[in-house]
């Protein structure tokens, strides 16, 4: 039986609107939702000319169903103890562009499909499976049957037997495609949004294609999913097999799907053999099947620190300061992150190059001299420490009787060439749009297998370039053109920009640092800011750090001997209104607590400082952030509007965000108002308010912040109710809303269930701890049993320290919800 789920080259064009197309997994649709903030302005003049009504997303899913558990621990569990043959089970992704290695790592991608090289892959255990290279999204009917039928081949002779292909599916957006401007695409162009009617071929009728339906996956489960398919595949009379449209509105949807699909597998048909297997099935798909298929968690993005070039890279090709960005796609995203990277970089940091596309559809003589120039000053830019960013011309050339595709290829081939002509290895490389970064990759670089590092950025993967290709070890980056908002390509590039000669990220006067080289109008800070270091480490873990306030030497001691006890970071954070009782003294001691922990009873220089970062906390006032950054005796800022009107929340924070930024520290602000008392604050529960998930993208937009301290239901203090009540599913739409760092205020008192949930359904990185340290201090001194003032120092201190210790282990334990 043959089961299609979606369309890969449908949600290939990455739609873009404001309505749910019902066949869609959540992680899909609620990317989706956040680039549709970002191209408002694109969609708003597209559906004003075509009379379009989008409906509210609320108003459709308040009729479906309300969406099943988790079933990943499941999948995991039934891979595991799943094999064929006494050998664990390899999944086999041909991908119509490298795109979907998004939400994937651990991954190897192969752009040969050899029997040799297919069989190497397929008896190697310690990976789930592999990607495949087809390209096919840019080339002809016939040459992708031709390409698809050599993978068959090459599979059959490595297997020796017929084996199952896996493809990725996640078809979302918020309109139908077909309403979509990318429907309009004269090479990749359609007509409709029901995969029944898809491209199906070989004769296929849409009456004859079978659905599996939201009360399929919501009411039946994983069960009721294997019966349909083992039902549907015993009724099947055809040699064509049968074909299924799956609606697939969550994540959680899509897991249903895919341990159903597992265990029909295993099933077999009546008469099939002991051994033999059950019900043999293609999926054609989007990226984020393949990550669920694998058993594989959603993954936050790398940290910087993972995305440094090896120290060991070979010495006969000559490394460059700088690195490479080639920008093909032309889909008006691209554009727009193409500009704001040239108009946010500096012209200092990062060199603009068009490549003239009107003189490489001139004559051979004139084509290889703009590729000449164009290779030239590559060269000399990145050897001087630039990161050099080639893009083509933005004019289309469609008329060439395929929609685009011939004199795509002559672009790409020359853009190819360009690479390919390179003495010097970049210090990185990341390649825009989906054909792009294919060619650059296979053509340009001599890639045959690569690592699929994880994302940079939610939906762009990193991969490792191997051995065999022209520069070993090199980081590439796959940028989908229509993924991440209009900032995303800059960001990705301020992650990656580490000189090769050294082991850390570049200083704030460092020739590479971004702060030095973008605009006065918007400040950026250093990419090696202590908090923002751990808290990206710690999401690409699975942890989270913990924070707390501390008042005096001894809690500043309980912080770090904890931190040092666990093994953990730690975040030194001062409110307001203890900094009005100690001062710039109290600042100093906590900057003093990441260099020292305690050993022998002693306090001495240590490399454990680079676990320790100090926070100011809630400041709600200009003139102290200012105060406080003057010092210099802070790694990140929190500016608390939330207090005020949404728009001058937004304003406010805007103006600090400015002036932190411009000092190279980060900020936390808060959407939303927490209920309870802190620090001599109090908030009363009539007065809170949770963060609205769709206030989020336009909130950080605005702002520029890079730490979200979100409202689900948690309090400041004491919580009403035992166990807490928090607004999972709120916490959810935030995180997809986006990708920077989530914070969680009022974590004393939340149970181990809730901080792990909190942590892997919307990835909190920090948790803030007060109350129940606080108290910890406090019950010592009723007990009034210390009798002099150092004894009482010490006991509050080590009561202090039991605490952290535990909250330490807790925010790094394994989740298990």
């Amino acid at each position: 039986m043959m089961s299609y789920i979606g369309s890969r080259a449908q949600t290939s064009r990455r739609l873009l609107g404001c309505q749910v197309w019902k066949n869609c997994p959540e992680s899909v649709l609620t990317q989706r939702q956040q680039q549709h903030m970002h191209l408002a302005r694109v969609f708003s003049a597209f559906a004003r000319r075509n009379k379009l009504h989008p409906l509210p997303l609320e108003t459709l899913l308040s009729t479906l169903p309300r969406p099943p558990s988790s079933f990943l621990p499941e999948i995991q569990e039934h891979l595991r103890q799943s094999t064929r043959g006494g050998r664990r089970r390899k999944l086999v992704v041909v991908d119509d562009d490298p795109t979907g290695t998004q939400s994937v790592q651990g991954f190897p991608v192969l752009s040969e499909w050899t029997a040799e090289a297919l069989a190497r892959e397929i008896e190697d255990d310690s990976t789930p499976g592999f990607f495949l290279l087809s390209n096919i999204r840019a080339l002809s009917a016939r040459d992708a049957e031709h390409v698809l039928r050599e993978i068959r081949t090459g599979l059959d002779a490595a297997l020796k037997i017929n084996d199952v292909h896996y493809m990725t599916t996640s078809p979302a957006s918020v309109l139908p495609v077909h309403l979509t401007p990318f429907a309009q695409d004269k090479a990749f162009g359609f007509s409709t949004s029901n995969l029944k009617d898809w491209k199906l071929g070989g004769g296929v009728k849409a009456e004859d294609v079978a659905s599996i339906t939201l009360d399929d996956i919501r009411r039946g489960g994983p069960t009721g999913v294997r019966d349909k398919l083992l039902s549907l595949a015993r009724s099947n009379t055809t040699s064509l097999g049968t074909y299924v449209v799956v609606n697939a509105v969550t994540r959680e949807d899509l897991e249903c799907v895919v341990l159903g699909s597992l265990q029909a597998e295993d099933a077999g048909l009546e008469g099939s053999t002991e051994g033999e297997p059950g019900i043999r099935m293609v999926y054609r798909t989007a990226a984020d099947w393949v990550a669920v298929r694998a058993g594989l968690s959603p993954l936050p993005p790398l940290p910087a620190s993972a995305l440094r070039p090896p120290p060991d890279l070979p010495s006969h090709v000559p490394s460059a300061e700088g690195g490479l960005i080639v920008v093909g796609s032309y889909v008006p995203k691209s554009s727009e992150q193409l500009c704001f990277l040239l108009e946010n970089g500096g012209k200092e940091q990062f060199q603009g190059i068009e490549i003239c596309v009107d003189t490489l559809f001139q004559d051979e003589t004139a084509r290889l001299g703009e590729m000449e120039r164009v290779t030239a000053a590559i060269e000399e830019g990145i050897n001087a420490g630039k990161h050099v960013v080639i893009f083509t011309s933005r004019q289309l050339r469609q008329e060439d009787g395929a929609g685009g595709l011939i004199s795509g290829m002559k672009v790409s081939d020359s853009v190819v060439e360009i690479v390919k002509n390179l003495r010097t290895r970049p210090l990185f490389l990341i390649a825009k749009g989906g054909i792009t970064s294919n060619d650059v990759a296979v053509k340009g670089l001599g890639l045959k297998r690569a690592m699929v590092l994880g994302p940079i950025l939610p939906g762009v993967p990193v991969w490792e370039c191997g051995e065999e290709s022209k520069f070993p070890g090199m980081k590439y980056v796959v940028f989908p053109g229509n993924v991440g908002s209009s900032q995303a390509l800059f960001e990705a590039a301020q992650k990656l920009c580490f000189p090769p000669s050294t082991s850390t990220p570049p200083s704030s006067d460092s020739k590479t640092s971004l702060a030095s080289c973008v605009t006065p109008t918007r400040p950026v800070f250093a990419s090696s800011s202590r908090t923002l270091d751990l808290l990206e480490a710690a999401r690409a873990k699975g942890e989270a750090v913990g924070a707390f306030n501390v008042y005096n030497l001894e809690g500043v001691r309980a912080v770090v001997r904890a931190a040092a006890a666990t093994n953990s970071s730690a975040i030194l954070q001062v409110h307001p209104s203890s900094l009005e009782f100690g001062g710039q003294p109290l600042l100093e001691l906590c900057r003093a607590g990441r260099f020292f922990v305690e050993e022998m009873g002693t306090m001495r220089g240590s490399k454990e400082k680079d676990t320790i970062a100090v926070h100011l906390d809630h400041a709600n006032e200009a003139a102290v952030i200012e105060q406080v950054l003057a010092t210099q005796l802070v790694d990140s800022v929190m500016c608390d509007g939330s207090a005020k009107p949404y728009e001058e929340n937004v304003s406010w924070t805007a103006q600090m965000t400015r002036l932190a930024h411009s000092k190279g520290i980060p900020v936390e602000a808060e959407l939303g108002r927490l209920a309870g008392e802190e620090d001599g604050l109090s908030v009363q529960e009539k007065e809170a308010k949770m963060t609205d998930p769709l206030q989020v993208p336009d909130f950080v937009e605005q702002t520029d912040i890079d730490m979200v301290a979100v409202t689900i239901g948690n309090v400041h203090g004491r919580y009403a109710t035992n166990p807490p009540v928090l607004d999972l599913a709120r916490l959810a739409d935030i995180r997809a809303a986006t990708d920077r760092l989530l914070v969680l205020h009022g974590a004393s008192g939340l149970p181990p269930k809730v901080v792990h949930a909190t942590i892997a359904i919307g990835a909190i990185c920090k948790f803030n701890v007060n109350t129940e340290v606080r108290e910890a201090a406090m019950q010592v001194i009723r007990e009034g049993k210390a009798k002099d003032v150092l004894p009482l120092m010490q006991t509050t201190g080590e009561a202090m320290q039991r605490v952290i210790e535990n909250k330490m282990r807790l925010f790094k334990a394994s989740p298990s919800i």
